[in-house]
Order: C-alpha cells, then sequence, then structure tokens
C-alpha cells in the first residue's frame, strides 16, 4: 500500500481512508478497468451500425487492439499472478472477467437463434478464452523481450 501511495503521490493515510484494504483497492482497480473495456466495447459496438455481425466484429477488433497495448500486456498477468495466491484477488479477477463477458451475451442468440441458452454460452465464452489466452502469450513475449534488452 505504500508503493501504491508514493505512486500516486498521496499519503498512506489518504490511500487507507479511500481503500482500507488491498483487496478493496484492487477491486476498484479491477472494475475501473473493466469499465473502461466494457465503455469501449460499447462505443464500437454503437459506431458499427445494427447489424450483429458488424457490431460483434467491431467488439473483437476492439479486443484484439486492446490486447497490443502495453498496460493490458503487463498488468492482467500480473492480476492473474496475483489471484493465483490470494482469494479476495481471484474473487476481483472472476467478477472483472465475468463482466467483461456480458458484452458479448446479446450477440450469439442475435446471430444464431436456434441455439439452445447453454449453447450460446459456451459459444460465448469460446471467444473469451483466446483473448485471455492470446493476453498470456503476447505478456510472455513482451516480458521476454524486455528482459533481454537489458
Amino acid at each position: 500500500m505504500r508503493k501504491v501511495a508514493s505512486a500516486a503521490e498521496i499519503s498512506i493515510g489518504n490511500l487507507n481512508y479511500h481503500y482500507p484494504t488491498k483487496s478493496v483497492l484492487i477491486d476498484a482497480l479491477l472494475q475501473h478497468i473493466t469499465d473502461g473495456i466494457i465503455a469501449g466495447f460499447t462505443e464500437v459496438s454503437n459506431q458499427a451500425g445494427e447489424s450483429p455481425e458488424m457490431r460483434l466484429r467491431a467488439v473483437l477488433e476492439y479486443w484484439i487492439d486492446d490486447l497490443q497495448r502495453v498496460e493490458t500486456t503487463v498488468f492482467f498477468p500480473e492480476i492473474w499472478a496475483l489471484s493465483n495466491h490470494h482469494e479476495f484477488a481471484r474473487e476481483s479477477v472472476e467478477q472483472s472477467y465475468l463482466h467483461a463477458l456480458s458484452i458479448l451475451e446479446p450477440y450469439v442468440p442475435q446471430l444464431n437463434p436456434q441455439l439452445a441458452p447453454e449453447e450460446a454460452e459456451k459459444s460465448r465464452n469460446s471467444c473469451a478464452h483466446p483473448w485471455r489466452d492470446s493476453l498470456c502469450l503476447l505478456a510472455t513475449i513482451r516480458c521476454g523481450s524486455e528482459v533481454t534488452k537489458h
């Protein structure tokens, strides 16, 4: 918490006032990041027009573009690593992941109305898992290239 306060250039007391525990701070951080991602999804989806195909395409392209941001490829692997050791982080990561997945929810039934609800959910989830896996791979490659530069 001291490092966070120092990086934010605020006192530890001020940080603790707003975020009394590490879990509250991580929850707020993940919520902020997830809200930003959802806002981006919503914006590109709205700009793509009425076609479910074009809206889904816009969302997936936004997601792929986001994978190329250094902030994304550094932050998420770090938070996932933390979630392997701390229950509060695991719960926060799970909630943020479900929140991000919710943006894909309307597209699958629109694109294939014959799917049963459980099949639609499975299809939606299959769109998201490559994003998470690709993020881990890109982070590994980026971190590896940073290590070899030094």
